[in-house]
């Protein structure tokens, strides 16, 4: 199986919700996405009182404002 490397990949504004608790998911090949950006994405649990997550796996760059948090953003 061939992989292709992705970077310099923009998310900007999405709004919304999410029926399943996780909002978001960037899962990426081994050789990983670069230069990700999420700006002002901002995604809730349309069940009252449940929160959203995000899921992501070898992929890296710094959120500006995202809800749910992504967790490999943070390390």
């Amino acid at each position: 199986m061939e992989h292709v490397a992705q970077s310099r990949l923009t998310f900007t504004g999405a709004r919304g919700t999410s029926s399943v608790v996780q909002a978001m998911t960037l899962d990426c090949a081994a050789i990983g996405c670069n230069n990700i950006r999420l700006d002002q994405e901002d995604i809730a649990s349309s069940v009252a009182g449940k929160q959203t997550t995000a899921f992501c796996s070898n992929a890296y760059e710094t959120p500006v404002t995202t809800a749910p948090p992504v967790p490999c953003f943070s390390k």
